[in-house]
């Protein structure tokens, strides 16, 4: 290999997956009822669904399915869905104010 060629290797050797998935391209910004939402967008929104609840799709357009692992790709751990939940529904269960 060139020097050129085994610096390019390295460099995605040492990218964390799916960090292109953080550009601005990839997102979509919106108001709801006076809550910003960032969403992924289009196709990416697909890709990342797949991959962060470890889903099973095709590998390719009429491909054979794989079942893909979970990758975490939004920072929320099972516990902290637990957290949220619990969160939510004390909430709910609280006396109107």
């Amino acid at each position: 290999m060139t020097g050129l060629t085994q610096a390019a290797t390295a460099d995605r050797q040492g990218q964390t997956m799916f960090a292109k998935l953080r550009q601005q391209r990839h997102l979509k910004a919106r108001a709801e009822g006076g809550v910003a939402v960032v969403t992924f967008a289009g196709r990416t929104a697909r890709i990342a669904r797949i991959r962060h609840f470890r889903q099973t799709d095709s590998v390719s357009p009429g491909g054979p399915l794989f079942s893909y692992p979970e990758h975490g790709l939004l920072g929320i751990s099972s516990e902290d869905v637990e957290v949220i939940r619990d969160m939510v529904l004390s909430r709910l269960n609280s006396p109107s104010r």
